[in-house]
């Protein structure tokens, strides 16, 4: 219960952080297209994809340009961007909890794995 309570609470601060740096650097347009497509997205599903806990479905990168009114490729370069920049930010995350740098694979993988 302690692990999944930490790694909520480790998520919800990473995706404040990188909202927040995104929007300092200019970029809002990307966080809007990580949410619409991963936080909250809507009501278009377009494909199933199978979780741990079973599958969810997400929208197509076509709709997600439509109702921002983007390009494809540039929801899939701006979700390309941030999965990628969240990813570090979680890992910077669990870097501070661990006591040697090369654990944070391995702590990260555990909690997502549980």
């Amino acid at each position: 219960a302690f692990d999944r309570q930490w790694l909520s609470c480790l998520l919800d601060a990473s995706i404040a952080r990188l909202e927040a740096e995104l929007r300092k650097e200019g970029k809002a347009s990307y966080f809007e297209v990580f949410r619409a497509y991963l936080l909250e997205p809507g009501p278009e599903r377009g494909m199933s994809v199978a979780t741990r806990t079973g599958e969810i479905e997400l929208p197509t990168y076509g709709s997600v340009a439509k109702r921002l009114g983007l390009g494809e490729s540039d929801v899939r370069n701006y979700l390309s961007f941030c999965r990628a920049r969240f990813r570090e930010i979680l890992k910077e995350g669990v870097r501070e909890t661990v006591d040697h740098p090369g654990d944070v694979e391995d702590e990260l993988r555990a909690l997502l794995n549980e």
